[in-house]
């Protein structure tokens, strides 16, 4: 009981403070003051789950004084709160267009990167699918140490290092 009290308390202050310690604390750990309270909110019980919530209602959720109130004043408070139901629903309605089209434009834009990708591929001479992929392609090179293409054949590859054992031959039985 009184850690509930005291965890209502805190979560009032919290909310009157506009947050939990200050933005720069906060903005390299996910929103929580340190690294125990984020290993805290990970590994939560269904029941302090479960009193959170109910924490979190009783302090956005304001209690009806409805005793002191007629007539007019319980229409007056009804009108008042099917506004308020009104507002909240057309706010979830923008919200979710919002977010469909904001999938709808990600997924345009990915496809237009993808068609890019390909004419760049077709240009440079490789496969159309060639740069679509999670890795660029490779580049055969001539040796580890040079970042240009190697276009020499095989034959010259074989001739060039049967002239380099030739070398090594006449050269290495000298010593």
């Amino acid at each position: 009981k009184q850690w509930y009290q005291r965890r209502v308390q805190v979560q009032k202050d919290k909310h009157l403070a506009g947050g939990c310690g200050s933005p720069d604390t906060r903005k390299g750990l996910g929103g929580f003051a340190s690294v125990q309270d984020a290993k805290r909110e990970i590994v939560k019980t269904k029941e302090q789950l479960a009193d959170e919530k109910k924490i979190s209602l009783s302090i956005r959720i304001k209690p009806l004084n409805l005793e002191d109130l007629g007539k007019e004043g319980l229409k007056a408070k009804a009108t008042e709160l099917w506004e308020n139901v009104i507002r909240l629903e057309t706010e979830k309605y923008d919200l979710e267009e919002r977010q469909k089209r904001q999938q709808w434009d990600l997924k345009e834009l990915s496809e237009r990167q993808i068609q890019r990708l390909r004419l760049k591929a077709v240009r440079m001479g490789l496969d159309a699918e060639a740069l679509t992929g999670k890795y660029p392609p490779k580049i055969q090179t001539a040796s580890k140490f040079e970042r240009r293409a190697d276009n020499k054949s095989y034959e010259d590859k074989q001739r060039l290092l049967m002239g380099l054992e030739i070398y090594h031959v006449s050269f290495g039985s000298r010593g």
